[in-house]
Formats: structure tokens, sequence, C-alpha cells
């Protein structure tokens, strides 16, 4: 019996359990790597769903705002923006924001009212009412953006109980604000937001220095525009 010259043997090696030797297996595997990928990322993104950001005002406007009862309450106002890095088709939308400003040993919450826009008349700050804030629709791979007008709102109260409850805690008077901010040399910032269909709430943090120009042009105007930066 005669034998054949045989070539040396072909490479070969394993890919997912599967043996591969010849350079067609080889490009069927790549295709079918390529393929299994692109369905595990259509599952995840699928499975993900929105994806929702919130991100804070490079400019937040403190202002002093007089209520109907003489009393002049601390408000802010500012460019809040959002991204949603979901999928097309996976919309994402904003409930509500609210911002909670921590300033010495005070903790006072605010809550969107309105978007609106700003403009500047001599020395006065003036709020162009556009809209009562609303819940906002954020398209899956984009943004959306509003100046939002924040202000305090009576917390409410249970029943008498032993423990105090102070129904105006979030009520800020101008005379305590700016004694508070001479304590401090910055004011820090939390915005949050809640997404309808979903628990997460989304939060972005800054900090506005209560730098002396800061404290003299409030007290004096009633108004300062502060730049707000990330903490360090």
């Amino acid at each position: 019996m005669r034998e054949t010259n045989a070539g040396p043997p072909e490479k070969w090696f394993t890919f997912f359990g599967l043996v591969v030797v010849r350079r067609t297996d080889l490009l069927a595997a790549t295709a079918f790597a390529l393929s299994l990928s692109t369905i595990l990322y259509q599952l995840w993104t699928f499975v993900r769903g929105a994806n929702p950001a919130i991100y804070f005002p490079d400019t937040v406007y403190v202002f002093f705002d007089k209520y109907a009862n003489g009393v002049s309450a601390t408000r802010l106002a500012g460019q809040i923006s959002f991204t949603n890095t979901g999928d097309t088709g996976h919309n994402a939308i904003i409930r509500d924001v609210t911002a909670t400003i921590k300033i010495a040993d005070r903790s006072i919450e605010q809550f969107w009212t309105s978007f609106a826009t700003v403009t500047r008349r001599d020395t006065e700050l003036v709020f162009d009412i556009k809209a009562a804030a609303h819940p906002i629709v954020v398209n899956g791979g984009g943004a959306a953006s509003q100046l939002v007008t924040f202000s305090p709102r009576v917390k409410p109260c249970p029943a008498p109980t032993k423990n105090p409850c102070n129904e105006s805690i979030n009520f800020l008077s101008d005379t305590d604000f700016l004694k508070l901010a001479s304590q401090e040399k910055e004011i820090r910032i939390t915005f949050s937001g809640r997404t309808f269909g979903s628990g997460r709430v989304i939060e972005a943090n800054c900090t506005l220095s209560a730098t002396e120009d800061f404290i003299q042009t409030l007290a004096k105007n009633d108004w300062y525009a502060s730049r707000c930066v990330a903490p360090r």
C-alpha cells in the first residue's frame, strides 16, 4: 500500500466550544461573533431602557421673594439640563425636580415652580414665567433643558405628636440666609429629579462660594447670579 504525501496538519483552535479549522470556518466564526455581540447589545439596551441624568446649572440665581404676608423668602432659579443615554424609543419622563440647600446647620428643600426666562432691568432681576413646571420628556439619545424657578412649600405635618413639626422649616428669610451665609465659605446645593415608571432618583451636586461680594450684593439688590461648580 502506497502512502500519499500529506501536507502539514491544518492549524485549529476552539471558539465557544467549536473547533475552527479552515480559513472559511474562521470567517464564519467571526461573523457569528459579530452577530452574537449585536444581539447581546440590543438585548442589554432593551432591558436597560431609559437612562436619564440631571446636570446642575452653571449659574444659580439666589433671590429674595416677598410674599403676600410681607415675609421675604430665599429662592433659587437656574438652567437645569437632562440627558437620556437610553436607546431610541426608550424615553424618560422627568416627574419633578427639587433643590436642597445646605448652609451652616440648616437644610431647606425647594420644589420646581415654573419654567421661565430671566432678564435684567437696571439692577432688578425679572423672571418672565413661560409655564408652570410640568413633567419633561427626554427622548432616548436626546437632551432637554429648562430655566427653572424653585420655591419652598409648607411642610405637611401629621396629627399632633410628641415630636415637634415645623411647617415653615423650608422657608428661610432674607436676613436669616444672609446671616448664615456670612458664617460659611460654601453653600451646597443638590438638585434631585424623579422619573415616572422608576423609583430611581437622579442627582447633581454643586456649590456656591459665599464671598463678600455675594453677601453684600445680595443684601443690596435682593438677588445674585452665582457660578455653581462641582464639589471638590
